[in-house]
């Protein structure tokens, strides 16, 4: 479990590689408006309802590679089912985070994706979250089955998935990108799991990024 997952978030963190001009590129160094958009990353919490969860790491080289300013990596798990799954939170600048998405990222690594489809998985909240919902397979050198699920947002509080995420958020000065990773092993299984992470996660990240 622990070595997909960290496989997966070596993948994850390749999602982008464009460059951005003057200071959204940070060429004078970083604004303070991104430094404050990476502290909020520290409220997300260890522990929500049935969850808890522990830190996993990335490689540093990674993540200067895909202009990523900040970033959060935890393998939540259920306590009633034992059952985990993968949260990245990455921010930085938006010409950086909404450059590519994870067919980019994952197929870079070997993994095929599938049954890509916009869904919105908490249709009885407040402003219900739109992501884009996908399965990412791999047969050699040992098979994998993944099921992603991604959505960019500027503060936490509204998450969404627009066609051109690069071109869409170009005035905002920093942009949050969320990935939930799961792995199931039956090829024909879903992830019922996911969801009910999101129900008790999503609110708790909103107070954490909201601009105060």
């Amino acid at each position: 479990m622990k070595t997909t997952l960290l496989i997966v978030a070596a993948a994850a963190v390749l999602v982008a590689t464009g460059i951005t001009h003057g200071l959204r590129t940070d060429r004078w160094g970083e604004a303070e408006e991104v430094a404050e958009a990476v502290r909020r990353l520290e409220g997300v919490p260890a522990r929500v309802g049935d969850w808890s969860s522990e830190l996993a790491e990335i490689d540093d080289r990674q993540l200067r590679t895909a202009q990523i300013a900040g970033h959060v990596f935890r393998r939540y798990t259920h306590e009633p089912t034992g059952r985990s799954v993968g949260v990245l939170i990455v921010v930085g600048r938006p010409g950086a985070i909404g450059a590519h998405s994870p067919d980019v990222c994952y197929q870079a690594s070997g993994f095929r994706l599938a049954s890509e489809e916009k869904v919105r998985p908490l249709e009885r909240s407040h402003q219900a979250p739109e992501f884009t919902r996908a399965v990412a397979s791999k047969s050699e050198p040992r098979p994998e089955r993944l099921v992603l699920w991604w959505a960019w947002s500027t503060d936490g509080a509204v998450w969404e998935c627009p066609a051109s995420p690069r071109g869409y958020y170009w005035r905002v000065p920093v942009l949050y990108k969320i990935y939930f990773v799961r792995p199931v092993g039956d090829p024909q299984a879903g992830d019922e799991l996911t969801p009910i992470l999101m129900e008790d996660l999503l609110p708790k990240i909103k107070q954490a990024l909201s601009r105060r």
